[in-house]
């Protein structure tokens, strides 16, 4: 099961008085609903879901209790949503009960690291299948598990989340009892892609959303009571102060586009100051914001260039009712940025920049397959959140440039927002800002080199289980030394069958203390440098070292391998290229396999290595 990287918190306030008036405005919504459409007669039948791959969903394939549900006009009779629901009986529970508790643990371990949250915890035996005679059921009751199976939206679209696993488990009576419900969405592939989970402690609800990637758990906004409880919806809040005047001037305009590249001529081609008015445009990278998360106020505008090389850039200005909201988006959208899972990217670096803002995270990576560099800057100042996006075709945009380019919008915003106004920018080398799974390398790290695909994808942390490639010389799974010690694989979605091969394991090695990281790294680093006398027809290059000050990002001391390995008697040969990093009391050992003439240059190699130990080092 596959499981996301991604963190960010949008929190509401959990006094009675606002609890009971929002569950006021729920009910009205759905009494005034009522008023509109009728519900359908309803049957509950034994039955299998039609149309479903039984291979990705196993635990459908048993006969369950259903139940469907149709809303229609009154009048007219017409149908706006057919549901079906389908009860987990015996013979598929103990499947969806593990994924129950796999995710559900998830999530109380990814609770656990945020301070304000009390310990949460579900206890999955409150769950019990359900009898096949069974038919007195709806989708409220306690205790059991409910499928959804919705194959296509509402616009007749093949659904991202074709399944939907729900619970509700509680003791005691309504409005005062303990426990838990949620949701997990499955994926086509059949894998966990979202969850939500609600526990009620004590008459207190705290509720965690999140997606679910490469062995990883994330939140994506949660809503707990608690002193920040008002910053929930910013449009709402009841500590609000004056809120932000944003006006065309908070945008960029083509002088200020001109301190990227003064030779372009520069000109404005969308200007966006009405929320809704039109749809925004995508920042290279980002994920949407919070449904829930409300601005005061949205400008975006696009100017672009008639330059050969698609010189272009996007600028998006966002005010919110308060700094604390301001903080935690931005918090969501350095995560985002941080992992850029939403498309295949390659990071290629990454700024420290001082002077422009109360928080300013810049990121520069490229799309390797149309060769679009992307030079993108996020600064916070006060309230407000400032996002620029400067693409170029085949060369990225200096970030010293377009940190300068911000620094006029910026001062228009910075006083009416209460938050730091820039003064002369300061821009110095970084290393990639943190992203889940910590201390290991992110897809979007590793550059495109096989033909015929367009991303890697990262495994699960797993022990070790791998012996390597026969140089190693020492025995990964029991070696004496490390504290802890963990692998994860990348692969490429090819389907050329002489690539199932190719790939690469990331081991990382932790210590007690320095002195024990390099002393490994060193013995396994000459164990593979004198392979070739151990091992026959083994031939072994080493490449010059890498090595790093710290003056752009944690230390690393990094050493290179090129070996061929005979594979058959007919003379044919297998290509690895190893590194070996050392960065504080932790090594990481990179193994990739390659095939034929498919492997990393000497220039991808050694940027690969700083990389690993970047890296290695955020662990």
């Amino acid at each position: 099961m596959s499981i996301l990287d991604f963190v960010k918190c949008a929190i509401t306030k959990g006094l009675a008085k606002r609890a009971d008036a929002e569950f006021r405005a729920e009910s009205d919504k759905w009494a005034s609903g009522s008023r509109i459409v009728a519900n359908a007669p309803t049957s509950t039948e034994i039955r299998i879901p039609e149309g479903v791959d039984f291979a990705r969903f196993p635990f459908l394939t048993f006969p369950m209790v259903s139940k469907s549900n149709a809303t229609v006009d009154r009048e007219t009779g017409e149908v706006f949503e057919e549901q079906r629901w389908y009860w987990i009986g015996n013979e598929g529970f103990g499947y969806v009960l593990e994924v129950i508790g796999i995710v559900t643990a998830l999530i109380a371990e990814a609770s656990n690291r945020v301070p304000s949250l009390p310990r949460l915890h579900f206890d999955i035996s409150m769950l019990s299948p359900v009898p096949a005679n069974n038919s007195n059921l709806d989708t409220g009751n306690d205790g059991h598990v409910l499928a959804k199976w919705k194959p296509l939206t509402k616009t007749g679209r093949k659904s991202k989340y074709p399944v939907e696993l729900m619970w509700s488990a509680y003791l005691g009576v309504a409005g005062d009892r303990d426990g838990s419900h949620g949701t997990i969405s499955l994926l086509q592939s059949g894998e966990v892609g979202k969850a939500d989970c609600h526990f009620w402690i004590k008459k207190t609800r705290y509720s965690l959303y999140g997606r679910i990637k490469e062995g990883i758990f994330g939140l994506s906004r949660m809503n707990t009571p608690g002193p920040a409880a008002s910053n929930a919806n910013p449009s709402s809040s009841e500590t609000d102060s004056t809120p932000v005047n944003l006006t065309e001037a908070s945008l960029l305009d083509p002088s200020d586009a001109g301190l990227i590249e003064p030779t372009a001529s520069w000109s404005i081609t969308q200007t966006i100051t009405e929320k809704g008015k039109e749809t925004l445009r995508k920042v290279n990278c980002l994920d949407s914001d919070p449904a829930e998360i409300n601005t005061t106020a949205t400008l975006q505008r696009a100017i672009g260039t008639q330059q050969e090389d698609k010189l272009a850039l996007i600028h998006q200005v966002d005010a919110y009712a308060n700094e604390e909201t301001a903080k935690k988006i931005y918090e969501q959208r350095a995560t985002s940025l941080a992992s850029c899972s939403a498309i295949p990217a390659l990071i290629t670096g990454s700024s420290a920049v001082t002077q422009l803002g109360d928080e300013v995270l810049q990121m520069s990576v490229v799309q390797e397959d149309i060769a679009q560099h992307h030079t993108i800057l996020l600064v916070r100042t006060g309230k407000v959140i400032s996002l620029l996006d400067v693409a170029r075709n085949n060369d990225t945009v200096d970030p010293m440039s377009a940190a300068n380019a911000l620094r006029r919008s910026l001062t228009e915003t910075c006083q009416t927002a209460a938050g730091t106004c820039p003064t002369t920018p300061a821009v110095a080398p970084a290393a990639p800002p943190a992203a889940n799974p910590q201390g290991w390398l992110i897809p979007n790290d590793i550059p495109i080199i096989a033909p015929g695909h367009l991303a890697w994808s990262g495994g699960s942390l797993k022990e070790v289980e791998s012996s390597g490639m026969g140089c190693e010389g020492v025995n990964l799974t029991s070696e004496q030394g490390p504290t802890d010690r963990k692998q994860r694989s990348y692969l490429v979605g090819s389907s050329d069958e002489a690539f199932k091969i190719f790939g690469i394991t990331q081991y990382r090695f932790t210590f007690a203390d320095e002195a024990s990281a390099t002393a490994f790294g060193d013995l396994l680093s000459e164990n593979l440098a004198s392979c070739a006398k151990r091992v026959a027809a083994a031939k072994v290059t080493e490449l010059s070292p890498v090595t790093t000050d710290g003056s752009d990002g944690p230390a690393v001391t990094a050493r290179l391998f090129d070996i061929k390995q005979q594979v058959s008697d007919d003379g044919s040969q297998r290509p690895y290229q190893l590194i070996v990093a050392r960065s504080g009391a932790a090594v990481s050992y990179l193994l990739f396999t390659g095939v034929g003439e498919s492997k990393f240059s000497e220039d991808q190699l050694k940027t690969l290595a700083v990389r690993v130990g970047q890296r290695t080092a955020q662990g």
